[in-house]
């Protein structure tokens, strides 16, 4: 595993910035509201989601070949795209509407994953706490977030082990059996751990 794919992962970015110094409840807020807005204003504007974003991801001093180390996001940008440009029946009009559109999508995107590089799990929890969310969601909340680089290792690791093999890295289907396989062993394991410590979320 190369430092580039371990870099890449979604979690939290130690940096020195103003995001990284704001309370975790303010940037709660600050996204549900930015997100409320762009989804309300006409699509030419929403579009701006963007280049508020990659904006806003400079001032987080988080290297910006993060995002482009995300191959999804192409993915993400280039399906609203398409199906835009499928719906109209002006190939102009198609086109600008589907830019705008993954420009949006782009957008909400990179602000969600702001949080998650900016945030630590703990200060998430103790944020979603203070907002009267039931102390389990926000446990559950608080350990997605912790599983998700985990998530991106075991499917790195699996395509290095099938590639040192001979197998095919690019097959979806062959990532599938060991991932999953491996994600249930992890939650089964957890949770066995978590019932013989008598944990109870709602006493945190």
């Amino acid at each position: 595993m190369n430092d580039a794919e371990v870099n890449s992962m979604l979690k939290y970015f130690p940096a020195q910035s103003l995001l990284h110094s704001l309370d975790a409840r303010a940037k709660i807020i600050a996204l549900i509201a930015l997100t409320a807005l762009f989804v309300f204003l006409p699509l030419a504007y929403s579009a701006l989601a963007l280049p508020f974003a990659l904006a806003l991801w400079v001032t987080s001093r988080i290297p910006l070949r993060k995002i482009l180390e995300q191959k999804f996001l192409l993915l993400v940008a280039l399906a609203p795209f398409v199906f835009r440009l499928a719906y109209e029946k002006s190939f102009y009009v198609g086109a600008l509407a589907g830019a705008f559109n993954a420009c949006y999508a782009l957008g909400i995107i990179l602000l969600a994953e702001l949080f998650v590089f900016t945030t630590r799990n703990a200060d998430a929890r103790r944020a979603l706490l203070f907002f009267r969310v039931p102390k389990r969601v926000a446990f559950e909340f608080a350990l997605a977030l912790q599983a998700l680089p985990l998530l991106q290792e075991k499917v790195l690791r699996v395509r290095i082990a099938q590639q040192s093999r001979g197998g095919r890295t690019r097959d979806s289907f062959a990532l599938l059996n060991p991932v999953l396989h491996g994600i249930f062993l992890r939650a089964r394991k957890l949770a066995i751990a978590l019932e013989s410590r008598g944990f109870d979320a709602e006493r945190l």
